[in-house]
């Protein structure tokens, strides 16, 4: 169990595997099919299904174009949960900070299915930040 936690359950050869392939093709990385069925054969993981980090896992099958998309989209979910942090008392950022906590250990944005409960989570977070972004910019209007 004590070794098991030295390398945050195993995260950490699997975070060596894919930085490893990202290095191959640092530009766009390996492609949709990282960490797949015939890839975690290859190399005789089957319980794992995704690189547990978020940037990690983006490097690996986006690579860096990939990876500043997503900090792209990071970033203008971070702008948007600060301008609305007075008007939704704080629960934008709060909501914001969830995910992005989770995006150390996980991967929240990489959605296979429409009916998963990480996509249900951040299609939450997303409506809730554009519902209160028009809510509070017309609120200010009308003032």
């Amino acid at each position: 169990a004590l070794a098991s936690l030295s390398t945050f359950t195993g995260r950490t050869e699997i975070w060596e595997i894919t930085l490893q392939l990202w290095e191959r093709n640092p530009w766009f990385g390996y492609g949709p099919t990282l960490w797949g069925q015939e890839f975690r054969a290859k190399f005789l993981m089957l319980y794992v299904g995704q690189a547990h980090n978020q940037v990690i896992q983006t490097l690996g099958d986006s690579g860096l174009v990939g990876l500043a998309g997503l900090l792209i989209y990071l970033g203008t979910l971070v702008v948007y949960a600060i301008r609305t942090a007075s008007y939704t008392r704080g629960i934008s950022l709060a909501l914001v900070s969830f995910l992005l906590l989770r995006c150390g250990t996980e991967t929240p944005i990489r959605t296979l299915a429409v009916i998963d409960a990480t996509f249900f989570m951040h299609f939450m977070i997303f409506g809730f930040l554009l519902f209160a972004a028009n809510d509070s910019l017309s609120d200010s209007r009308r003032r």
